[in-house]
């Protein structure tokens, strides 16, 4: 399943939809790599699917950082429970690289990369469309 960022998708906020833009961006640019893998050496894929792992990583924490600050300047009423899914999506993006990782000795890419192809997408539609939307509803502060 592949998304497109749509006006639709977004939270009311420029610095959330801005990166979740990027998050989205950054999923797609996985498709896309998952895509050309019978082209590549599997040597060559597993360097660029760990690259690629790496990045999410790195930039979901620092979202994540991002949306609970500004969830909590916003008193957002639910932001305990929505910290808590925060970190469980961490985690599971954990488990995902730790299955890579441990299934690239053995050759085989192809488990490691439907688990977080699902995970991703997931990620959008229960996380970013749902949950993250809620932010919505909440009055920002003015200028």
């Amino acid at each position: 399943m592949s998304f497109k960022w749509q006006e639709s998708m977004s939270v009311g906020i420029s610095v959330v939809d801005d990166d979740h833009k990027k998050l989205i961006a950054m999923i797609e640019q996985f498709r896309g790599l998952v895509d050309t893998l019978n082209e590549k050496s599997e040597k060559e894929a597993a360097i660029e699917l760990d690259q690629v792992f790496y990045l999410l990583h790195d930039f979901t924490k620092t979202h994540f950082r991002r949306e609970e600050m500004i969830m909590k300047a916003l008193k957002y009423p639910d932001v305990k429970r929505h910290v808590v899914l925060h970190q469980e999506l961490i985690k599971q993006l954990m488990t995902a690289y730790g299955k890579f990782k441990e299934e690239r000795t053995k050759g085989n890419l192809q488990g490691p990369i439907n688990e977080l192809a699902t995970l991703l997408n997931q990620w959008i539609v229960n996380h970013i469309l749902q949950e993250d939307l809620q932010l919505k509803r909440m009055k920002k502060p003015t200028a």
